[in-house]
């Protein structure tokens, strides 16, 4: 069965993950043995500073092109790749006509990061719903377990996936104590469809096997098969 990562900074010298191609290709070579098949490239772009300008989404997307055709000339493994960026959201966002450059480059989904202090009060769900249905975009909440209020409120992550936003959450979280039993009830409620590695370094992230492990032993056999085909979808296939 393919295995997906859907979250990682291995793009050379782009944000805060991989700071050259010597780095990005042990990235994807340690994540390769550790059975990741699929994995999506997924360079931060922040929003919070001004409003978003048409200039900004070209730059960005130009300079995640060449680092992406750095990486396909430097690493000859079996890991298919695909673009992506993980989406600082705020309201600065909202003047653009197009977000899609943003997306997973097969699909109109968007990996989403809200600010770290977000309670998803009124003004949060409005703007995930400006984004949802101004641009069809669908968001998936990155790294959902970084929201103390979604580990405690399992009814404020079912509105969020009722109306329209998916979840991710990263491998390492799985495996800590009290985080990761949460997760996995969430993981066994469907209220989780993706797993990523956050993967900036070999010291931070990069430990896919680990927390596919922990989802083999304490999810139900159905979580795996559900990963797969959310997988399957976001990758196009």
């Amino acid at each position: 069965m393919n295995k997906y990562d859907i979250h990682t900074h291995i793009l050379p010298a782009i944000d805060d993950g991989s700071q050259d191609i010597d780095i990005s290709v042990v990235l994807l070579e340690e994540l390769e043995s550790q059975g990741v098949t699929h994995l999506a490239l997924t360079p931060h772009f922040y929003t919070q500073y001004s409003p978003v300008t048409n200039h900004d989404v070209k730059e960005f997307v130009a300079k995640r092109q060449n680092a992406y055709n750095l990486v396909k000339s430097e690493y000859s493994g079996s890991i298919r790749l695909i673009l992506g960026c993980e989406l600082h959201l705020t309201q600065n966002l909202m003047c653009l006509e197009d977000i899609t450059p943003f997306c997973y480059e097969n699909g109109r989904y968007m990996l989403t990061e809200m600010p770290y202090n977000c309670t998803f009060k009124s003004d949060d769900i409005k703007l995930l719903e400006s984004v949802i249905n101004k641009y069809g975009v669908t968001p998936i909440l990155a790294h959902i377990e970084r929201y103390p209020v979604l580990l405690k409120n399992q009814q404020l992550l079912e509105k969020l996936i009722s109306m329209g936003c998916m979840a991710q959450v990263n491998t390492e979280s799985l495996c800590k104590m009290f985080v990761g039993q949460k997760l996995i009830k969430y993981l066994n409620s469907g209220l989780v469809q993706f797993i990523g590695t956050d993967t900036h370094s070999t010291v931070r992230g990069c430990d896919f096997a680990k927390g596919y492990k922990v989802i083999s032993k304490k999810c139900t056999p159905n979580v795996i098969e559900n990963l797969s085909n959310y997988g399957k979808k976001l990758f196009g296939l």
